[in-house]
């Protein structure tokens, strides 16, 4: 996802929003997104690999998604209350 914040771009996996917003299981996210186009394979690959990034920054857990979040913006949003 991309987010525009006086004039600087910030790029959101999707994975850590839906992780930070809702503490729930990769299986369930995946089944919530793929719900009725199982037959449509191109559907869940790509589900596949949104769920694929969270391996790579390493985040499990809504905690550690929120965290994420605020590592890269408290900087930021500094003043804005």
């Amino acid at each position: 996802m991309r987010l525009i914040y006086q004039k600087q771009e910030f790029l959101i996996p999707v994975y850590v929003l839906l992780k930070s917003l809702v503490d729930c299981t990769d299986a369930l996210i995946y089944n919530r997104l793929v719900k009725g186009y199982f037959r449509n394979r191109q559907i869940g690959d790509r589900v596949e690999v949104l769920l694929n990034d969270s391996l790579k920054l390493s985040l499990f857990n809504q905690e550690q998604c929120l965290q994420y979040l605020g590592s890269r913006f408290r900087s930021a949003l500094v003043g804005v209350t």
